[in-house]
């Protein structure tokens, strides 16, 4: 048997500006071409006993998230929201005791005919943390939603 409980202590634990060169686009020719990316991650977690005991293993390492982030970017695929997605599918299992996840891919200089520095997708995703035996792990997403259908509802 297992309880929720209130996390007391949350922090943002951030790694911004990952800068990778990947293969993905609709276009086979973005594919084929590549181009460059810069990844954001956000992980909230309960940092009380990591502030308190200066530990490492009681947060989340940002190596993690880049190593992390690193393997995802090496995959193609044709949507940013995809790699968005993907991100925080693959850090949930390897960050089992963040509270949010929220990840945003931005692909610069995108192909569209005109001058334009950089397009984004940001998607972000509550977990429900379960507590065992006084360890914590999120278990299934509460909420899974762009930026654009929180601000303005779904269509």
């Amino acid at each position: 048997m297992f309880h929720t409980e209130p996390v007391k202590n949350m922090s943002i634990v951030a790694i911004e500006g990952m800068r990778f060169y990947a293969y993905h686009g609709f276009y086979s020719e973005e594919r084929a071409i590549g181009g460059e990316y810069l990844v954001d991650a956000y992980i909230e977690v309960d940092s009380s006993k990591a502030a308190t005991g200066d530990d490492l293993n009681e947060t989340v390492d940002y190596e993690t998230i880049y190593r992390v982030t690193k393997i995802v970017m090496q995959e193609p695929v044709k949507l940013i929201e995809t790699l968005a997605q993907k991100l925080i599918d693959r850090l949930k299992t390897v960050l089992p005791t963040a509270k949010t996840i929220r990840a945003r891919i931005t692909k610069v200089n995108p192909p569209l005919g005109g001058s334009v520095q950089r397009a984004y997708v940001e998607l972000e995703e509550d977990c429900m943390v379960k507590s065992v035996g006084g360890h914590r792990e999120c278990l299934t997403p509460l909420n899974s939603k762009s930026l654009n259908e929180r601000r303005y509802g779904s269509h």
